[in-house]
């Protein structure tokens, strides 16, 4: 797990019309732009180009979705100045190729028109629109901005409510090239104070002032020292059994049988890591070269044999060079890694079960943001929220944090690259901390929860299932995984080691995550949701326990990974106290009642997505009537509470197996002796 304390940036302020062409801009726009203005800066501001070993993926864009994702829309104007500056005829809609690479494009002012704003707790109108636009607004503003009658009609918002909203912005900088364009800019930036309607506003960097970002590599490391101290209450941990994959493994290859019988194919899935680099390869002569015991075939290829975007111009490669002595704070990326392929224990049966011929569904892509070190290279939010907008990953795993002391641009990077368009189709799954704080002030954890429908912040459970006492927690902790004494590759000699934290539980929901994609193509929505309601109920701490750890309740869905039921989404799952396992359809559940702010709420069967239960608690996942999902509720119990439930299959240690002649296929049992009823997500 990484920490970011500040990133360090220059201070720059607005200059004066005889330097303008020389210095850069920092401006926000908080209204509608006059096409003028987007002419202006298109043409007399410095144009950039893209670098092919940055954004390898570019050249599959078009030039619409490259504006977009610069620009926050298309204008007639940027695009006439386009066509002019490189004396080009080109349609919006055709395929780039590696014309991406020789396009000089125009600078612009971003601003998304028509989006839609997702209410954070505490958050009022007003907080809405200076967070969308970076301006405080009148009474007038407002009611404009989200086309009210009345600010009556927006002061009762709710979080996680989804707004309609007219604009929004960020931070563009902007190098004059054209001194008339230098001094328009300058001008009207000085006279927006003076109007209770300005077009721009200027924006100052934050100036660095404390230490350098610092990475916390698993729970127990000491950076004065180097060293890595198991945490107590991981001592007895244990790898996963060789049933347990041998159940995740069938529960797979089923899926896979089921999405045949629905004629749909499988999808090819390529993972971001977002690490310290990778030692699992390097570049040849020839390529790029897996080492021993990291199958070339699931890495991504791209031109000259990388196997991801390069950081800063090129000088920072996707992977490193391995440090004499060798240190775990260099493996860290790499130990990631191989997480995310399913483990080295499980990685061989991985590619079996997602190869086709001579090919896989599986790949990975990485950036590296650490070199190697326990710090995260400066600007490296600003240059994740490049490459991740220009690149076509579907699923993207980020074991860094930054602090609450980060300067504003982080939070706003951070905030970009989760509700971007371009990045709509993206699932991040993202390490909560191991600072054992609430991580609503860490960043990226604190956009997991209700508000990102495409973000899970992943803490740390401990083996026997309750939330380490390390790890990070709160309203933003979507879900939790194995974080206790997980075991990976370190190095490129193929060592393993067990590192204990919540950047080993996040790349086992990536690799779960990527799984679910290849069975169709779910949206980043759909994963997240099978993720939390298909999840095996976390533990309550026991009172005696010296090592302490925390409630059910620390974590948003009060859920933890469970690979094998995840997988089991074409089809309804009862699982009985007695420890049988049925798939098949629920056809009635009676008298299901929550209780929400203490009083007894009926819950319909079209609305369940599952009710879990163990011998201290009982939770109802409600939300399924709308599809999303949404913060449990606790069993108001009755002994009138039953499921009837109409079974096609039994689970067993190897997998489904059809109800023999003897077997009853309708089931009805009482809530009581039931431990879960999860619904069929397709």
């Amino acid at each position: 797990m990484s920490r970011l304390t500040i990133v360090a940036v220059g201070a720059l302020a607005l200059v004066s019309p005889a330097a303008a062409q020389q210095e850069p801009q920092m401006l926000r726009a908080v209204r509608d732009l006059p096409g003028d203005l987007v002419r202006d800066i298109a043409a007399g501001a410095e144009v950039s180009q893209f670098d092919p070993q940055r954004f390898p993926d570019l050249r599959e864009f078009n030039a619409r979705r490259v504006i977009q994702v610069k620009c926050g829309s298309v204008r007639e104007e940027y695009w006439s100045e386009l066509q002019r500056i490189n004396n080009i005829s080109l349609t919006l809609d055709e395929s780039l190729g590696d014309r991406a690479y020789t396009i000089r494009w125009p600078a612009c002012l971003y601003l998304e028109q028509d989006v839609e704003a997702v209410v954070q707790p505490n958050e009022s109108a007003f907080k809405i629109y200076e967070r969308l636009l970076g301006d405080k607004p009148s009474k007038a503003m407002v009611i404009d901005f989200f086309g009210a009658d009345s600010l009556d009609q927006i002061k009762s918002v709710q979080p996680g409510d989804k707004l309609p909203v007219k604009r929004r912005s960020r931070i563009s900088t902007i190098l004059p090239v054209n001194p008339f364009l230098g001094r328009k800019l300058t001008m009207m930036t000085e006279r927006a104070g003076h109007f209770s309607d300005p077009q721009l506003r200027a924006v100052q960097a934050a100036v660095a002032s404390v230490r350098q970002p610092e990475m916390v590599i698993a729970a127990g490391y000491t950076a004065s020292t180097g060293t890595i101290e198991e945490p107590l209450e991981c001592a007895d941990a244990m790898a996963p059994t060789d049933l347990t994959r041998q159940r995740v493994a069938s529960a797979y290859r089923y899926a896979r049988e089921r999405l045949a019988d629905l004629q749909s194919s499988r999808v090819p899935v390529e993972v971001m890591i977002v690490d310290n680099g990778f030692l699992g390869g390097a570049k040849t002569f020839a390529g790029f070269m897996a080492n021993p015991g990291f199958p070339g075939k699931h890495y991504a290829r791209y031109t000259g044999g990388e196997i991801g975007p390069t950081l800063f111009n090129g000088t920072v490669p996707p992977w490193i060079a391995a440090p004499e002595p060798f240190h775990a704070v260099a493996g860290h990326g790499t130990h990631v890694a191989m997480l995310a392929l399913g483990g080295p224990d499980f990685l061989p049966k991985v590619s079996e079960l997602t190869a086709d011929d001579t090919n896989t569904f599986l790949r990975l892509s990485f950036i590296n943001v650490g070199n190697g070190k326990d710090v995260l290279l400066p600007n490296s939010s600003g240059e994740l929220r490049d490459q991740l907008a220009y690149s076509n990953f579907r699923v993207v795993n980020m074991s860094i944090e930054y602090q609450d002391d980060a300067d504003a641009t982080v939070r706003e990077d951070f905030r970009y690259i989760f509700t971007n368009r371009a990045n709509a189709n993206k699932l991040f799954i993202v390490a909560a901390g191991n600072d054992a704080k609430v991580a609503n002030d860490r960043f990226p954890a604190a956009f997991g929860g209700e508000g990102k429908s495409n973000v899970i912040a992943v803490g740390a459970v401990r083996q026997d299932g309750v939330v380490a006492q390390f790890s990070n927690w709160g309203p933003t902790v979507d879900f939790a995984a194995p974080g206790c004494g997980v075991e990976s590759i370190i190095n490129h000699r193929y060592e393993r080691l067990k590192l204990s934290g919540t950047s080993q539980a996040a790349p086992q929901v990536s690799f779960v995550a990527a799984m679910l994609h290849t069975l169709g193509g779910m949206t980043p929505s759909e994963i997240k949701t099978r993720l939390l309601v298909s999840g095996s109920l976390l533990a309550n701490p026991k009172a005696a326990d010296p090592t302490g750890g925390r409630k059910p309740t620390a974590v948003r869905s009060r859920s933890q990974l469970d690979a094998e039921r995840a997988f089991y989404l074409f089809d309804d799952v009862l699982e009985l106290a007695d420890g049988r396992r049925y798939l098949g359809t629920i056809k009635e559940v009676n008298k299901l009642t929550c209780k929400i702010d203490e009083a007894p709420v009926p819950q319909a069967k079209e609305a369940l997505w599952a009710f879990k239960r163990d011998a201290s608690q009982a939770w109802v996942f409600p939300g399924r009537s709308s599809a999303s999902f949404q913060t449990p509720c606790a069993w108001e119990e009755s002994p009138d509470a039953s499921v009837i439930f109409e079974a096609t299959r039994q689970i067993t240690e190897n997998g489904p197996k059809p109800l023999g002649p003897d077997e009853e296929a309708l089931i009805h049992k009482p809530l009581g002796e039931v431990f879960y009823v999860v619904a069929r997500h397709r």
